[in-house]
């Protein structure tokens, strides 16, 4: 297998992790040491900014994570990939419905991957440092000065991820087919903005 696919394989099963709360497949994922780090450019999400260790990260992103939310859809988009050596950037999307309150959250971001170099059969290109940005997370909430029925928006998003490709898409496929809800626009606009090389 190519370095290219196995790190797309390495990240598939990533998403798979910390959608569906299986957090024995991060020991696959992650080394013992991996560091994960959070950038968080919007109001209506919090996590920590940095966590250390596959343990810590086991418990952050499928443990925590699965307690606050579910019906949990990550896609990565295909198109946006950047890779040099053993690094590799791609956007993502995600929606999510709160368990406390019902209410749909949804955002688009970032991941920067940085893969071990040196790897044997055991450890899979595992990966020594993840970085996740948040650039916009909005929450579907009933509007006052406009006639939003956020319970048909929220099946109407999950209908509509639940059709894409997962966990990899293509963002102009994806997009194309995005509901036409005015709490999205701003996602659509950053998703369909040129990828700028870092």
């Amino acid at each position: 297998m190519s370095k290219s696919k196995a790190y797309h394989k390495q990240i598939g099963r990533y998403v798979q992790g910390k959608d569906s709360n299986l957090p024995h497949l991060m020991q696959a994922v992650f080394s013992e040491d991996a560091v994960l780090k959070m950038l968080v450019h919007s109001d209506e999400i919090d996590f920590p900014s940095e966590v250390i260790g596959l343990e810590g990260i086991s418990q952050t992103l499928c443990s925590d994570f699965n307690e606050r939310f579910e019906n949990i859809r990550t896609l990565c988009f295909l198109d946006t990939v950047l890779r040099s050596n053993n690094l590799m950037n791609c956007r993502w999307l995600v929606a999510m419905t709160s368990k406390e309150t019902g209410a749909l959250h949804c955002g688009y971001g970032e991941y920067h991957w940085t893969f071990e170099k040196d790897y044997s059969a055991l450890s899979q290109h595992q990966v020594k440092k993840l970085t996740i940005v948040i650039e916009k997370m909005v929450i579907l909430v009933p509007s006052r000065d406009q006639d939003i029925d956020p319970e048909a928006d929220k099946k109407a998003i999950l209908s509509w991820l639940a059709s894409c490709t997962y966990p990899w898409a293509v963002s102009h496929d994806a997009l194309d087919n995005m509901p036409d809800i005015k709490a999205l626009a701003g996602i659509k606009k950053g998703l369909l903005e040129p990828v700028l090389s870092t």
